[in-house]
Formats: C-alpha cells, sequence, structure tokens
C-alpha cells in the first residue's frame, strides 16, 4: 500500500493532522464516525509507509515546507524576469 496515493477524503484527513487535530475533532469536522476518521488515519499512515502517526505528520509538515519553498523560488524568480523588464524600458 506504501506509495498508493491518497484519497481525496484522505487528503482532507491528513490536512487536520498535519494541523495537529485530534481524532474526535477531525471527526466532527468531517462528519463523520471516530472509527471512520480511525480507519482513514490508519490508511494514511500505511500509505507514507510511516511507523505511526507522529511520524505521517512530520512526512507531511516536510512535504508542505519543500512545496512553499518551491513556489517561493519560483515567485523570486519571476520577481526577478519582472525587474530586468521595467529595467529595459
Amino acid at each position: 500500500m506504501k506509495g498508493t496515493p491518497l484519497t481525496k477524503r484522505e487528503q482532507e484527513v491528513a490536512d487536520l493532522m498535519a494541523r495537529g487535530r485530534t481524532n474526535l475533532e477531525m471527526a466532527q469536522a468531517l462528519g463523520i464516525s471516530p472509527r471512520t476518521m480511525d480507519i482513514h488515519r490508519t490508511r494514511i499512515v500505511e500509505k507514507l509507509g510511516a511507523r505511526d502517526t507522529g511520524q505521517a505528520i512530520a512526512m507531511m509538515n516536510q512535504k508542505m515546507l519543500a512545496e512553499a519553498n518551491a513556489r517561493i523560488e519560483d515567485l523570486e524568480r519571476k520577481v526577478r524576469n519582472l525587474t530586468k523588464l521595467v529595467d529595459c524600458r
């Protein structure tokens, strides 16, 4: 199961997990039972190849930081290009 993409629901759960929500808070936010919430959380841990929820959260946070840094670098590149265009005029 490791490496299998997360479903849309699992992505929603993963986002709440990364924000530090408890199982009960996540279940209430998504309108599902705590048991269903636990099943989603377990599948996320398995799909990420993590040993536990804490490691899964750390992996998700690391991925989010890498994506944010990539967006920042892209924006910085665009600003440099725009600055060059303005300086040419």
